[in-house]
C-alpha cells in the first residue's frame, strides 16, 4: 500500500476518517480572534475564515452555546485567551 507523504497532500486534508472538517472550520473560527481583532461581527468572522455568513453564524452560536465566545447581539468576543 503506498503512502503519499508529500507536502501537498499534508496541507490539502480532505475529509474522511481521519479529518474532520467541521472541526477544522470551527477552529478557523476560533483562530480568526487575535490582538488585532479581538472582537469581530458576524461577516467579519465570515470574511476572514472564508465561511459563508451561514456557516460562520452556526459555529459562532455552537462557540456561544459552548462558552467559548459571547455576544452583544453584534460584536463577538471570545471568553478564554487567544
Amino acid at each position: 500500500m503506498a503512502t503519499d507523504n508529500s507536502a501537498d497532500a499534508l496541507a490539502t486534508p480532505r475529509p474522511g476518517d481521519s479529518y474532520v472538517q467541521s472541526f477544522a472550520r470551527g477552529l478557523e473560527v476560533i483562530r480568526s480572534f487575535s490582538a488585532q481583532a479581538p472582537q469581530q461581527t458576524l461577516s467579519e468572522v465570515a470574511a476572514r475564515t472564508g465561511l459563508t455568513r451561514a456557516g460562520a453564524r452556526r459555529i459562532l452560536l455552537t462557540l456561544q452555546a459552548l462558552g467559548y465566545v459571547e455576544t452583544d447581539g453584534r460584536l463577538f468576543r471570545p471568553t478564554v485567551s487567544t
